[in-house]
């Protein structure tokens, strides 16, 4: 009997480590300049904003470049195209910046290339599809773009861009035309909630192998201007435009979501959210419309506390 108490004490002990019972997040070194609307990208040890507004500016074309181990802060070009809610990802030693609204109220339809290294930019094929807000995630090498807002409206599309070649290719459609984000695990892309003029409360997953698309959960209440990562099995949002210290997690495994708690969490909206060596890191965003909202906090929590 001992045993089968000890059992079950062991077993509790790890469904209750499965989710720390309040994310405690602690402040690190500000960003040089506090971006909104922007877009972040991570590589093993690096994190990276980059454009957005700023206080001073109302498009940016800066990256800012986050070295993790020592906890400190470079800029890595000020030279992109100035843009807004553009996406970003790194494949290699390469960021690929994309997407986004440029001034006079254009689409950027440019792929920007920078060494991560030196801060060097070369251009790839252009963009033929160009969107605001729109998700981003990566696979195999391959660069996966969903959704967002064209100049015909709100997008449901899907389409995968090879670097290596330059060539896209369109593949199933989303469920919904929305503006939202995702990420990948184990060749299954899970976006979550997302904006169309209304907020989708829906958890869609897109699998690689078979090319379609399933709706997984349905949340307690939509939310948008979020940001998504993942941790082996879990998959965490965070942020909202309203509820912008909102952190929620999918568990593929139970396929349950959780609501969490958090404390310190600094709220915002179109921020960056990152997991590297189980932490997890928030960075810029802005809390309104307004050019003075943007942020220069970047926080950690970590996720086995």
């Amino acid at each position: 009997m001992k045993k089968i108490i000890l059992l079950f004490n062991f077993i509790s002990f790890i469904s209750f480590a499965a989710f720390p019972q309040t994310f405690k997040f602690k402040n690190l070194a500000d960003m040089p300049t506090p971006l909104g609307a922007t877009t972040s990208a991570s590589d093993d040890k690096n994190l990276y904003v980059l454009n957005g507004f700023s206080v001073k500016e109302s498009y940016s074309g800066i990256v800012e470049k986050y070295d993790i181990d020592k906890d400190k802060w470079s800029i890595l070009t000020t030279r992109l195209i100035p843009k807004l809610f553009s996406n970003s990802v790194i494949i290699g030693s390469n960021l690929y910046v994309f997407n986004g609204d440029a001034i006079k109220g254009k689409m950027n339809t440019k792929i920007e290339v920078v060494n991560v290294n030196t801060g060097e930019i070369t251009f790839s094929a252009d963009n033929p599809e160009p969107a605001h807000a729109a998700g981003v995630a990566t696979w195999d090498g391959n660069i996966y773009v969903f959704g967002g807002k064209t100049i015909s409206g709100y997008s449901n599309k899907l389409r995968k861009f090879n670097p290596s070649t330059k060539e896209w290719t369109t593949l199933a459609t989303m469920t919904e035309e929305k503006e939202v984000k995702g990420v990948f695990v184990d060749g299954k892309l899970y976006v979550v909630g997302g904006y169309s003029g209304k907020i989708s409360n829906k958890i869609d997953m897109y699998d690689t192998k078979t090319d379609t698309w399933t709706t997984l959960d349905t949340l307690p209440f939509g939310i948008s201007a979020n940001s998504v990562a993942a941790s082996g099995s879990k998959i965490y949002t965070l942020f909202d435009f309203s509820k912008q210290t909102f952190i929620g997690c999918y568990d593929i495994s139970s396929k349950k979501f959780t609501i969490l708690k958090q404390k310190n969490m600094i709220g915002r909206r179109h921020a960056g959210a990152h997991i590297l060596n189980n932490k997890l890191y928030i960075m810029g965003g802005n809390t309104s419309t307004t050019m003075s909202s943007c942020l220069s906090s970047l926080q950690v929590a970590d996720l086995k506390q």
